[in-house]
């Protein structure tokens, strides 16, 4: 049988900014700010810039991006405290999400063609403009904790 958390024990949340470090790796910054409409809902919205040459070589975009999520948790977060001592909250969520964005830059790469007569390969560098607008929408399911 659950306890009834008391006001003290409840997330003291209203608004949390979202950095994502892991974008660092492919030169985005991405931002965002979640707030909570109550301890079962909350809505986040994102906004993430990109610039310079990707871990992928062959492609040098730049562009933006922006995010929304709906959350629905399914409790109001808990306070967890750990074996040293140390305090946080920790809910499970449902959420919708919708995500866009826009790109543009030059890839650039090599063409390799197989010459029948002598069996040796030939290859043609190539430089291509790209405009690339993407959209995607979904749901996900999550754990989330905050410090």
């Amino acid at each position: 049988m659950a306890q009834e958390q008391t006001p003290q024990e409840q997330a003291p949340l209203k608004n949390v900014l979202k950095i994502s470090p892991q974008h660092f790796f492919i030169n985005t910054l991405k931002v965002g700010l979640e707030h909570f409409a109550s301890p079962t809902k909350s809505y986040s919205l994102y906004v993430s810039g990109r610039t310079g040459k990707s871990n992928n070589y062959t492609q040098n975009l730049s562009g933006i991006m922006a995010e929304a999520h709906l959350k629905k948790y399914l409790k109001p977060f808990e306070k967890i405290v750990s074996k040293k001592n140390r305090s946080y909250y920790q809910s499970v969520y449902l959420s919708g999400f919708f995500q866009g964005g826009y790109f543009s830059g030059e890839a650039t790469g090599y063409t390799y063609i197989l010459d029948g007569t002598s069996g040796q390969y030939d290859y043609y560098a190539w430089t291509s403009k790209q405009d690339v607008w993407n959209g995607a929408g979904g749901f996900t399911i999550g754990l989330q904790q905050v410090f």
